[in-house]
């Protein structure tokens, strides 16, 4: 799934609302399109929550890749996996629609604010932790994602996690796969050799991929949000795997600590083995030593990746006991909830930091806007009470 300008989008028209027994949901602006599908951003008219409309094509060569999505999405649904959640289905003048709730960014959109520059160990860390995660709960219940790519991993911003989208081309271990499967650029060899067998219909010659294949694009994954560029790129060879580890690692040497580089090798080749067998499962692979690190977030990463959580700094001054600090604590709180309900607050009088919690990232994006918004009367509520507390406690200068 790629993003696309709006000329592209032709299944579904602005504005149209969407009737089922489920609810009802008025289609906005497209987001992505597929091969077999278009994405839009869509409203919940009853609730009010945006939703992802997934439109598939009125092509009868699409119902396999709508059946097996359906399917995957229920059937996983109640493993309490970190996959994309499915509301309902609907169909509209003979098209298929699926409807899912909304995530976003996705992990190309986060690469692409990196600036082809490296990620930070944080978030290459909490991705693969998160990645594996996912990957353990289909493994377990015999499934293969088949189509792992940065496009197919989504930001929640509510659970703070990413999550896997876009079953259209998963199996499970026991069936007969008859289907391509994974993207070029992320494609185990044995997903090369049987996405070949299957344009040549000679199925025969190959031998169905199997969960390692998951493995190896995930370890590929990991590898591009360490370089920022693909390891592999469509096309080219991948004959000599721990040469071209080492001399993507290397080409980062400088942003990231050797130690960290050389478990990061490590963990890169116990996934990116040119044979399956000899890639280890995700249950060995979450226990690896490298992602047991604890790295923090960096600032961009704070940027990029929304939360439910807002997070004031230096809202007062830091002291272990400062004057004032909790009545600023109350008077943010109180500002806070205009915008949606806390759920939670937490203050570090030590540093000066709040943090608030809110029932959904948007309520928490709300109100950094309104808190921080330059006409905002809330906003300069909180920085006369912070200059009064600033000059109160002695320091003797104003609040910018």
């Amino acid at each position: 799934m790629a993003l696309a300008p709006v000329y592209q989008f032709q299944e579904l028209p602005e504005g149209l609302e969407l009737v089922a027994p489920f609810g009802r949901f008025r289609v906005h602006s497209g987001i992505a399109v597929g091969r077999c599908c278009e994405v839009y951003e869509g409203e919940d008219c009853l609730q009010g929550e945006c939703v992802a409309v997934k439109v598939f094509r009125r092509h009868q060569q699409y119902q396999g890749a709508l059946q097996r999505e359906l399917f995957f999405l229920k059937s996983l649904a109640a493993t309490g996996a970190p996959l994309v959640r499915h509301i309902g289905e609907l169909q509209w003048r003979g098209r298929d629609i699926l409807v899912q709730e909304l995530l976003g960014p996705t992990l190309r959109d986060v690469l692409l604010s990196y600036d082809h520059q490296p990620c930070s160990p944080w978030l290459v860390t909490t991705l693969t932790t998160h990645l594996l995660r996912g990957l353990q709960h289909l493994h377990d219940k015999g499934v293969v994602h088949g189509d792992l790519k940065p496009p197919n991993i989504l930001w929640d911003a509510d659970l703070a996690t990413f999550k896997l989208i876009d079953f259209g081309v998963s199996f499970t271990t026991s069936e007969e796969l008859t289907h391509a499967v994974q993207s070029k650029g992320y494609q185990a060899p044995e997903c090369v050799v049987w996405s070949k067998a299957v344009a040549e219909d000679n199925l025969k010659s190959a031998e169905k991929p199997g969960t390692a294949a998951d493995v190896w694009s995930a370890g590929c994954i990991v590898a591009e949000c360490m370089i920022n560029r693909q390891l592999f790129p469509a096309g080219s060879q991948c004959e000599d795997v721990p040469g071209d580890l080492h001399s993507a690692i290397t080409s980062v040497k400088t942003n990231f600590p050797p130690k960290y580089l050389e478990e990061c090798y490590k963990f890169l080749l116990r996934c990116i083995q040119l044979c399956p067998e000899d890639r280890k499962g995700v249950r060995q692979l979450l226990e690896d030593p490298w992602l047991q690190r604890c790295p923090r977030p960096s600032f961009h990463d704070l940027l990029h990746l929304p939360t439910c959580v807002v997070r004031f700094m230096a809202l007062t001054d830091p002291h272990p006991y400062p004057p004032l600090a909790y009545e600023m604590e109350n008077m943010v709180v109180s500002l806070c909830g205009r915008q949606g309900a806390v759920q939670g607050h937490h203050l570090e009088p030590s540093l000066g930091h709040l943090y608030v919690c809110f029932h959904s990232a948007r309520k928490a994006e709300a109100a950094l806007d309104q808190l921080s918004g330059e006409n905002s009367s809330d906003a300069e509520s909180v920085s006369r009470r912070r200059s009064s507390y600033i000059k109160r406690a002695g320091r003797g200068v104003s609040c910018t």
